[in-house]
């Protein structure tokens, strides 16, 4: 499957439209109830994969309260996930709009939150995203959202 990047609070152009793509993954019923999805994806470049490692974002479980996954793009079913985590002093940081890298100066706590909203049609799971990031060291949350569609097997 692919996650499609369409918009992000940056304005930075090089994310808009880029694909990372959805490489492993699983569905498990919960025994508290709901569901969680396990993921596994790769990005386009070795950079982007470095930081989608760093941040947390390349293998994860995401989570819905929902029993079923949902036929209907009306009501589509709910996947929500919070990672917290911390880049450590010290670690090079790829600067995506010089092709440079920086250094952290200090530790940066950061805050994800991505929810997911989509549907089943066929052998597809499908719909749109939003992902928050809250880092310690910016004044205000990145933002990003877009599309996605997984196969289903």
């Amino acid at each position: 499957g692919k996650i499609n990047y369409s918009e992000n609070s940056l304005g930075h152009a090089p994310l808009k439209g880029m694909n990372i793509f959805v490489s492993e993954g699983a569905v498990q019923r919960l025994e508290e109830g709901g569901m969680v999805a396990f993921l596994k994806t790769e990005s386009p470049f070795h950079q982007m994969q470095e930081l989608n490692k760093m941040l947390g974002m390349e293998s994860f479980e995401i989570f819905t309260k929902d029993e079923v996954i949902s036929a209907s793009p009306s009501q589509p079913t709910v996947f929500s996930c919070d990672i917290n985590y911390v880049i450590p002093k010290g670690t090079q940081l790829y600067d995506f709009t010089t092709g440079g890298h920086n250094t952290a100066l200090v530790d940066i706590n950061v805050k994800t939150r991505t929810e997911a909203r989509g549907f089943i049609s066929g052998n597809n799971f499908s719909g749109e995203f939003a992902a928050s990031m809250n880092f310690s060291v910016f004044p205000a949350p990145i933002t990003m959202n877009g599309k996605f569609e997984i196969k289903i097997s």
